[in-house]
């Protein structure tokens, strides 16, 4: 790599546990998850996935949520191509 400019010069990594789907926090919770700006997010304890795709929009970032053997699930949002 030398002579050559990173490609990311800092990088922002955030897990987050909406604790049972965020439930009656969901407004609560997006504007923590606004306030710390992640690159990368982790959110855990998923059970619908429209909150996911409104905060993803909001946040400008693509996200993807995992299937799982339970109904909570992970998903992952990027400010980056995933």
């Amino acid at each position: 790599m030398l002579g050559r400019q990173p490609i990311i010069d800092q990088l922002r990594i955030v897990t987050f546990n909406i604790q049972d789907g965020g439930h009656q926090r969901e407004n609560l919770d997006f504007n923590v998850l606004a306030d710390l700006q992640p690159d990368i997010l982790f959110l855990q304890e998923v059970i619908h996935s429209s909150p996911v795709r409104e905060w993803a929009t909001q946040l400008g970032m693509e996200s993807i949520t995992a299937n799982g053997n339970t109904f909570r699930r992970v998903a992952i949002f990027s400010r980056h191509p995933i």
